[in-house]
């Protein structure tokens, strides 16, 4: 099968990264994920974090990374 390269390097001007943050504890389980918001930005999100205190001894942070508007096949 016959790819046409300008097709393959195509990028979709709509794709858009978000970053979801959350305290959790120690162990970082899912079910101890607290929301604190969702940013453009992993920067941005780390600085929230900072600012509100979510780095403690008995707790860490998660940042998620999500990909909106993309298509991809398997």
């Amino acid at each position: 099968i016959a790819i046409d390269k300008s097709i393959s390097n195509f990028k979709n001007p709509y794709v858009m990264k978000l970053f979801i943050l959350y305290q959790t504890d120690t162990w970082k389980s899912k079910t101890s994920r607290i929301f604190f918001g969702i940013f453009d930005s992993r920067n941005k999100a780390i600085d929230i974090a900072k600012y509100n205190g979510l780095y403690q001894q008995n707790s860490n942070v998660v940042i998620e990374e999500i990909t909106l508007n993309q298509f991809e096949e398997n």
